[in-house]
């Protein structure tokens, strides 16, 4: 026996329990000390072996699952191990966290060690096997015997003692000679839960161990495997006998587990700390709460593992009145009606530079911008839109477009650039944001978050006019490059609509290469934006012009895209079409519109 402390520092009941658990599971080193709580003799410490790695921590458990399916027949108080603690005094919460679990110091979060309590711990009765045989009279051991038998406690070993005993060694599978065995003995006593401890020779010393052979578990008679296809959760406790459900518990979880489990129809310390280990290690449920006793679910997820869920059905009890909770009886499946796709809102987007009012290109006759506004006015209503993005706008000509195009109209205006919208389709949900590019060279993005009143859908209006490739006064290309990439990094988030004049004469649809890879549009797509010029079903006739109206290579279908529309999020582009304009009448770029679902 390995003790650190003396036999004598326990109380008598909280020594005898000691010796019995050592017999029984032995390995651990037991010891008390003074201070132990609630005091020396009434406390013992179980030192794991290994306690750090898995197997120690599951040779701890199995002692302290142990020490608790005893704990009425022990007189146990509570248990402590693995920063859990489990008591009798609220046996209903089973295992909860040690109020120091977190600590570093494994004894003081009781990691390496097994705690045991006694409130109090007055010697218990003593079963002597050696007098469990015929002939014996008036004896205490033959009276616990009998009371755990249920037979009429008369301290004679007689005749009735002998077929009773005899009929439980049958149940065991063991020796039918009707003379109980120390083994044999602490099954009976378990069974009936009745507080004792067993020794083998009455003219030895009182606390003379069980001997550590035969093995501890006997053989058995396996309970029938069972066939109704029934369980009932009322029969899943430690006081249920010689049940179905139980049979079928430990069947499945020995195949779960891997383990070997006889099939006893009794809700066994067996079954107990099998149960607990498929909570705890199987179904990785909270340590808190697997105290061994399975619950509706943990059965299914047992059935449901070991495949054995065909003919199955899990009920509330055993009465006559008890309900089936799994499956649930005579529900038929409920068909939810197809519900069709939820029709997105649409609203058409028109992008155009209006060509400022100053402009004079030499050799070109233009009509003033109070001449040219009307031209203008027609080719926007023409498009229909909800919302207008516009370059090259000054204060007037803004004032001059939304007026134009009636009452309802809002606009936002700022640095040359515009947003327009309709005040019945469209609200600012919240303050336009507007970004200087670094360049210096004075050209901006404006972002305005708008709201689609109907649908309650919000995306940012984005519009931007970026460097002329052949300005003069700076490296327009280089310029462009990196007001493109502010552009990308200024518009990175959210459901966005974009219109820009992108200043790029090269044709839209051209293969990628090294030089093509600086133009904006590789770069607007690799920022994840799709643009009108890009999709092909969209524009009639291929790919047409969108500078320099009127000119003769005006229907030239090669023609490259000077402006652009986009979108990019949630946001798709349905379709969309180049409406033409006379670059004398109204501008010099062609207007775009695009159909827009949110």
């Amino acid at each position: 026996m390995s003790v650190t402390s003396n036999l004598t520092e326990w109380d008598a009941g909280a020594r005898q329990c000691v010796i019995e658990a050592d017999q029984l599971l032995p390995g651990f080193s037991w010891g008390t000390y003074n201070g132990h709580h609630p005091r020396q003799g009434l406390a013992a410490d179980a030192m794991v072996p290994s306690w750090s790695t898995p197997a120690g921590r599951r040779r701890g458990q199995e002692l302290a699952d142990w020490i608790w399916v005893n704990r009425a027949r022990l007189g146990i108080w509570y248990v402590i191990f693995d920063g859990r603690i489990i008591s009798t005094t609220r046996p209903e919460q089973g295992w909860i966290r040690y109020f120091d679990a977190d600590s570093q110091d494994p004894s003081r979060s009781h990691k390496n060690h097994v705690h045991v309590s006694w409130k109090s711990a007055p010697a218990i009765s003593v079963v002597w096997t050696d007098r469990l045989v015929s002939g014996v009279t008036n004896s205490d051991s033959v009276r616990l015997v009998q009371r755990a038998l249920g037979i009429p406690q008369t301290g004679a070993y007689d005749a009735a003692t002998l077929a009773a005993a005899t009929a439980f060694q049958a149940s065991l599978g063991d020796t039918r000679d009707g003379e109980l065995g120390p083994l044999q003995t602490i099954a009976l006593l378990n069974r009936a839960k009745i507080r004792a401890t067993i020794r083998t020779d009455s003219s030895g010393a009182v606390d003379q161990p069980v001997p550590s052979t035969p093995p501890l578990v006997v053989q058995v008679v396996e309970y029938p495997m069972p066939t109704s296809g029934r369980l009932y959760l009322d029969r899943i406790n430690q006081d249920v006998t010689n049940s179905d459900t139980v049979a079928y518990l430990q069947t499945w979880l020995a195949m779960a587990l891997g383990i070997s489990l006889p099939r006893t129809g009794d809700y066994d310390a067996a079954t107990l700390a099998a149960a607990t280990r498929f909570q705890r290690d199987v179904l990785r449920d909270n340590p808190e709460f697997c105290d061994g006793i399975l619950g509706l679910k943990q059965v299914i997820a047992l059935a449901t593992k070991v495949g054995a869920t065909n003919g199955i059905t899990i009920w509330r009890d055993s009465s006559a009145g008890g309900s089936q909770l799994w499956p649930k009886p005579n529900v038929q499946p409920r068909i939810e009606p197809t519900q069709p796709e939820p029709v997105r809102p649409r609203i058409t987007v028109a992008g155009l530079n209006v060509l400022r009012r100053t402009d004079r290109e030499s050799g070109k006759k233009r009509l003033t911008w109070r001449q040219r506004l009307p031209g203008l006015i027609d080719a926007l209503k023409s498009a229909r839109p909800d919302l207008v993005l516009l370059q090259e706008l000054d204060k007037k000509t803004a004032a001059d477009i939304a007026n134009g195009l009636g009452s309802g109209w809002f606009y936002h205006r700022e640095r040359g650039i515009g947003v327009m919208w309709r005040q019945d389709v469209l609200e600012r949900a919240d303050q336009p944001i507007s970004k200087l590019y670094s360049d210096n060279d004075n050209r901006y993005v404006t972002s305005v978050p708008l709201r689609h009143k109907a649908s309650g859908l919000r995306f940012w209006a984005d519009v931007t006019h970026l460097e002329n490739e052949s300005d003069p006064n700076t490296d327009g290309p280089a310029a462009r490059r990196l007001q493109t990439r502010e552009f990308c990094a200024a518009t990175k988030n959210g459901a966005r609509i974009m219109g820009a004049d992108l200043n790029d004469a090269t044709a839209a649809r051209a293969n990628p290469n090294a030089e093509q890879a600086k133009k904006p549009r590789p770069m607007l797509a690799a920022a994840n934006w799709t643009l009108l010029s890009q999709v092909r079903t969209t524009v009639p006739n291929g790919k047409l012009k969108s500078h320099w109206g009127g000119r003769k290579t005006d229907s030239a279908v090669n023609g490259a895209w000077i402006d652009d529309l986009g979108a990019k999020g949630d946001i798709r582009i349905i379709s969309g079409r180049l409406i033409r304009t006379d670059p004398t009448r109204c501008s010099d770029h062609h207007l775009l519109a695009a159909e827009c679902e949110l």
